[in-house]
Formats: structure tokens, sequence, C-alpha cells
């Protein structure tokens, strides 16, 4: 084999070699930063927020046993939707609910096998909160 095609050879498998090692950093660099759903600039209670922590905590803080933001009928309107009767109210309960998840401690809560929050669902519970206080 002439030196030539030696040179074209590694220099061919040094090029693919770079370009899966750039494609594996991509993909790991994606799924570092925690792609998921885009997080709603201004999140509603109903569409956002409470999905998420219908999803991942009522099936244990359902009000029985462990608290749940969403067992506070004295907060809900008839549809069951949160309704306060005023706005200091209402920040506190989101910004209680806020604290909440963002302080969790993933060794204690939720426990093992649950999977906690994503951190696309803490920047929408985050975003919340913060349209909630804008009020």
């Amino acid at each position: 084999m002439s030196s030539r095609l030696q040179i074209t050879r590694r220099v061919t498998a040094s090029v693919l070699s770079g370009a899966i090692g750039m494609i594996a950093i991509g993909t790991l660099a994606t799924l570092a930063t925690g792609c998921g759903p885009t997080i709603p600039a201004k999140p509603t209670w109903e569409e956002d927020v409470r999905p998420i922590l219908a999803a991942r905590c009522f099936r244990c803080h359902d009000g029985k046993g462990a608290p749940s933001p969403d067992a506070n009928e004295k907060y809900k309107d008839q549809a069951g939707v949160p309704s306060f009767p005023d706005q200091a109210t209402a920040e506190m309960y989101a910004t209680l609910i806020n604290r909440t998840v963002q302080g969790l401690d993933p060794k204690f809560m939720p426990p093992p096998p649950a999977q906690g929050l994503d951190n696309w669902q803490l920047d929408t519970i985050a975003n919340w909160a913060a349209t909630v206080a804008k009020k």
C-alpha cells in the first residue's frame, strides 16, 4: 500500500473519529441542559402547574396524610380552580408551593423509586409564582 493511501486513510479515520466525538458531546450537552417542553413565560395553575404536581406529587400529597396544595378547598371556586380572596393570599400560596418544590432534597423527596421534578418543571413553577406575584 502506498504511503499516500495510508495517510489518506489515517486522515479519514481521524476526521470520522472527531465527528463522532462532536456528535457525542453535542448529545450529552443537550441531555445535560434538561431538554424538555418549552417553559411558558406566563404559566397558569390549571394548564401548567397543576398537571406537573398531579403527575409527580398528588399521589402522596393528597391532603389526607401529607399536605397538598390541591386539597385546600378553602381557596377553590366551584370548578375546583384555586381562587383567592386577595392578591396577598395568591402570592403567599404561589410562593409557598415554589419554595417547597425548589427546596426539595432529592435524597428524601420524593422517596425512591419516585422521580423528582425535572428542571423544566421547576422553572415552570418558578415562572408561575413570579407571574402571580406581578399581578
